[in-house]
Parts: C-alpha cells; structure tokens; sequence
C-alpha cells in the first residue's frame, strides 16, 4: 500500500523482536534504555522503548487493536503508542513539529510488527 515504508529487521538488539520500516535518512541514537530516530532537520522524531514482563504475563493488558493517541505539545505534535508480542511490550512516541506529519506517524506506527508476523 505506501510503498515507502519497507519492512526490515532491525538488528539492533534493543529493537530485535520487532520490525520497523525503512529508516532512510534518519539518525539514530542509541540510549541505554532506548532508541530514538532523528530526521535530519529534526522535524520528526521517534522514540522506542521496552519492557519486558517476565511472570503473569495473563495479567497483562490486550493491547491488539489500541489506537495511538495524538496531541498537540509545546514544541508541534506527539503520538503516542504501545505494540504488544507476547510478554514484550513496544513504547513509541513519535514527536512531529508540523501537523502535516500526523498521517505519516500514523502510518509508520501502523506498519510496526513483532518479526513473527513480518513475513
């Protein structure tokens, strides 16, 4: 459908369960609890973070099917979302500084996948 965004594996360990979209001409920041994606005007950013529930994982909530969330910040706009594979669950804000962008965040959120449902 949006050609754009091909689907990789990242192999970064922090994002190895997970399957983003090509990321051409970002740069990426690797924090010791996250990563962060910064285009080169820094117009969009993109923030992933993990956790990973380890006992009770019944406990934890359905996440299948939850929107991302998009609000108006100090510095544009920001959505807000979570992904859920098994006892792992994906944190990602995408920070936008122009409204125009909201439809590419969601698109690029929606395309995120666990690697076991990528092919």
């Amino acid at each position: 459908m949006l050609s754009w965004f091909k689907r990789k594996s990242n192999t970064n360990s922090f994002l190895s369960h997970w399957n983003i979209g090509e990321l051409n001409g970002f740069k990426e920041i690797d924090n010791d609890d996250s990563i962060q994606f910064v285009d080169e005007g820094s117009n969009k950013i993109i923030y992933f973070s993990t956790l990973l529930i380890s006992n009770n994982n019944h406990l934890l909530p359905n996440l299948h099917n939850v929107e991302p969330t998009v609000s108006e910040s100090a510095n544009g706009w920001q959505l807000k979302g979570v992904k859920k594979s098994g006892n792992k669950i994906l944190l990602c804000v995408i920070s936008l500084k122009h409204q125009d962008d909201i439809e590419w965040a969601k698109n690029f959120f929606n395309l995120i996948v666990p690697n076991s449902l990528a092919n």
